[in-house]
């Protein structure tokens, strides 16, 4: 670590992504959550079924 960086304060390196890999990341983000949304709902109506 550089003195001259310390003085001026980190640099925000998570401006430089790409659009396309933001696009991606917010996809997967997403599509995770939709998807363990999904998985949730399955499992409690298994669960009603077997009467739990």
């Amino acid at each position: 670590m550089g003195l001259g960086r310390a003085i001026k304060g980190p640099h925000a390196d998570y401006y430089d992504v790409a659009p396309a890999r933001r696009v991606a990341m917010g996809a997967a983000y997403f599509g995770l959550a939709g998807f363990l949304a999904l998985a949730m709902w399955v499992t409690d109506q298994q669960l009603r079924g077997i009467g739990l």
